[in-house]
């Protein structure tokens, strides 16, 4: 098998993009989702506002390389290329090997937006030869980032890890402090009071009571992840269920998350599914997490947030962290159930001003107009401007 991915990712796969590319390039956009088999928060928004403004025409490919079978996945590789031969700009918003399996034809452009904001767990080269990552013969190999042109990130704080994450030089200019697209939202008055909308209808009981978001990363490989088995609802809801419901959120990569037992669903549900992350970090008044990225969209709310990390020693052996984790996380950090409950009950004393200098340092750049320098940055914006 590995004989004919070097042979597909070395000889066929650029050969049919040379190919492919002899067509004319066109004025498109083309959205490549490779976990996904519907279009992901981080390509919504750019995607809304290249249709809305007419700056381009629209493609979406999906490969979710964690599901798909062999002969699928290489199926819809050969799609995927087809479609980004004769594309302007190419988004990308996580790593796949066939994205540098050809060499961009001139005109043409990749912009990484990157599923998560800021920099917290290691990935790429910055996990080579650890168990979580790959190889450095591997990456080397495949090349899965040569060609970005563009990468936006949250804020400039963040731009090393991005650059040793992919390969690229400490000072790359192709690393450039944009702000996430995404993070557009929580500055629409119209979503959040959407939000609030739909949380009262979704869950009309938890009227008056204020909203815990449990929001945990999985645990081992993305295409094996599952969810931490250590929180007990009962538990919870006999410490906080008189003034507090919960909200737990699982990592899309979770397939099979804990039940919560039907008994405690007046207290906790799992949201999973029924609303987005993004509408439960406007209506959250705490957030629990543990080594998640959600923390930099939440410091956009100023809000508590308390940091469970009962595992932190196997994670950052694991894993690895791009800061010191006990002078990174802006909240009390806690190993057991008893002690993150504790933390609740004294969340309204704890200092904003950590979080605010926390949102300052690492979401610089997400102020609610990210899409808009984003489409500027890769020429969609102004190319649209100097031909009026």
């Amino acid at each position: 098998m590995e004989i004919l991915k070097r042979f597909l990712m070395g000889v066929i796969y650029p050969l049919f993009y040379r190919l492919a590319s002899l067509r004319p390039l066109r004025r498109k956009a083309l959205f490549a989702e490779v976990r996904s088999q519907e279009l992901t928060d981080s390509f919504s928004l750019l995607a809304e506002e290249i249709q809305r403004l007419q700056l381009a025409e629209t493609e979406m490919v999906f490969l979710n390389n964690l599901t798909m079978g062999k002969k699928d996945l290489i199926l819809g590789v050969f799609r995927m290329l087809w479609k980004a031969a004769d594309a302007q700009v190419i988004f990308v918003n996580d790593s796949a090997s066939f994205f540098g399996a050809f060499r961009l034809r001139r005109g043409s452009s990749m912009v990484q937006v990157w599923h998560a904001c800021g920099a917290f767990k290691k990935w790429g080269y910055s996990v080579a030869e650890q168990e979580y990552g790959g190889s450095r013969k591997h990456l080397d190999r495949y090349s899965y980032h040569k060609n970005y042109t563009l990468v936006p990130v949250s804020g400039e704080e963040v731009c090393f890890a991005y650059a040793e994450a992919f390969g690229f030089p400490k000072d790359s200019p192709r690393i450039q402090p944009l702000g996430t697209s995404r993070t557009d939202i929580f500055f629409r008055e119209d979503f959040c009071r959407e939000a609030r909308r739909r949380w009262k209808e979704v869950w009309p009981e938890a009227e008056g009571r204020k909203l815990i978001l449990y929001a945990p990363t999985f645990r081992g490989q993305a295409s094996e992840a599952r969810a931490p088995q250590e929180f007990h609802p009962e538990y919870w809801k006999e410490k906080l269920g008189s003034d507090y419901v919960m909200a737990v959120r699982h990592h899309p990569f979770v397939k099979n998350p804990p039940k919560i037992p039907e008994e405690c669903r007046d207290f906790v549900r799992d949201f999973s599914e029924a609303m987005t992350m993004e509408e439960l970090l406007v209506l959250a008044d705490i957030c629990i997490t543990d080594y998640s990225s959600v923390i930099f969209e939440y410091s956009l709310q100023e809000k508590p947030m308390i940091f469970w990390a009962f595992d932190r020693d196997e994670y950052e052996d694991w894993r690895g962290f791009y800061f010191p984790y006990e002078t990174f996380v802006p909240g009390p950090i806690v190993q057991t159930e008893e002690e993150a409950i504790g933390e609740v009950g004294k969340a309204a004393d704890q200092d904003m001003e950590v979080v605010r200098s926390f949102r300052k340092k690492y979401m610089g750049a997400c102020d609610g107009h990210a899409t808009e320098r984003i489409l500027r940055g890769c020429g969609l914006l102004e190319d649209r401007i100097d031909h009026r």
